[in-house]
């Protein structure tokens, strides 16, 4: 609420006034007691419940919820087609954002629970609820981990707690008007202890030590998000670039060890033989041959090869050809089993192998 008009520091003193702040930390400190007391005592209820009361009768002058429209939009099947090149961008970002989020959840509940997920069931179920939510007007429904988070402190063990929640939203709607009076810190603590046990710092303090291009990924991705709050998608989408970038980095270079058996020159690529690193192994295969003027054979292995394309085959190929026409005996040794066929395609007969 300060990015609106750069008062960070009025913010955060009216943030920290003491009154807000004990009613935070009481907040806050209930919440936990109240989970490590039974994992079904309805803390987070009977908490959100007493700080409504207290907000209506304490005199709290902080911001409240407030009241909202209680009334549930009318079916349309109206489409504003006019708008629909500037929303395909949008829609494409919240569809690929919202179903990461809701596999990353389910991957991660089903690893605490030992439980399976399927993909499939969330990625149709999300499609499903999106195209109703459309019909009625309402906003893209998405999987939230601090939602989910909240659902599991409260109790939730299984699937039909969403369907309960559900219903007891609709049931609570003509009601809403309690919880106007409902401190808006508090509900903002209680999500907050929700999504705590969430955070796993720990693997992020050991990406920064064992990798420092994951480590520029993961540490833009934080940054950039709370910088373009609320719009994270900026944020997410920045983050996809930089990865891109980075893995591309990566996979342009290409190790190639070298070693030499009498008259025999052996080399070694190891990483992916692609278009874009192809280039790589002729000029580094040439620089071989050039300061080795003796040799009579070339062996060229491909078991450290992780994967080898189209365009990588036909370097491979140029290359033995050259060589061969250079009066040397080639070989392929250790193709692996996944470019066998294109490499067989591409290259024909291939030489026989020579004995490892």
């Amino acid at each position: 609420m300060a990015r609106r008009d750069g008062r960070w520091f009025v913010a955060v003193a009216r943030l920290v006034r003491r009154r807000r702040v004990d009613v935070v930390v009481l907040a806050g400190g209930l919440l936990v007691l109240s989970r490590r007391l039974h994992p079904l005592f309805p803390g987070v209820l009977l908490i959100v419940t007493a700080a409504a009361v207290w907000g209506e009768v304490g005199h709290y002058d902080a911001p409240k919820l407030g009241t909202f429209h209680a009334g549930i939009p009318p079916l349309t099947t109206h489409l504003p087609l006019r708008d629909l090149p500037h929303l395909v961008a949008p829609a494409l970002v919240i569809a690929l954002l919202g179903f990461a989020e809701a596999s990353s959840i389910a991957r991660r509940y089903a690893a605490l629970d030992r439980t399976r997920w399927d993909a499939n069931r969330e990625f149709v179920s999300q499609g499903a609820a999106n195209i109703a939510a459309g019909m009625f007007g309402g906003f893209p429904v998405g999987a939230s981990f601090s939602r989910s988070a909240l659902n599991r402190l409260a109790g939730a063990r299984s699937s039909a707690s969403a369907l309960v929640t559900g219903l007891a939203v609709l049931a609570f709607l003509p009601l809403g008007f309690l919880l106007a009076p409902l401190p808006r810190a508090v509900l903002a603590i209680t999500v907050i202890v929700a999504i705590v046990p969430l955070m796993r710092l720990t693997e992020v303090v050991e990406i920064v030590r064992l990798s420092r291009p994951q480590a520029t990924i993961t540490l833009t991705a934080f940054v950039l998000t709370l910088a373009f709050a609320p719009h994270i998608e900026r944020a997410i989408l920045i983050a996809i670039g930089v990865s891109v970038a980075i893995h591309l980095w990566r996979e342009l270079r290409l190790d190639i060890e070298v070693d030499r058996h009498s008259q025999c020159l052996e080399a070694s690529p190891h990483g992916v033989l692609w278009f874009g690193n192809a280039r790589v192994l002729e000029d580094r295969v040439v620089d071989l041959l050039a300061r080795n003027p003796d040799a009579t054979e070339l062996a060229i292995r491909l078991d450290g090869l992780g994967r080898i394309d189209l365009a990588g085959a036909f370097a491979l190929r140029t290359l033995l050809g050259d060589a061969r026409q250079a009066g040397l005996t080639v070989s392929v040794l250790g193709a692996p089993q996944h470019a066998t066929r294109v490499l067989g395609r591409v290259l024909g007969n291939m030489p026989p192998k020579r004995p490892s």
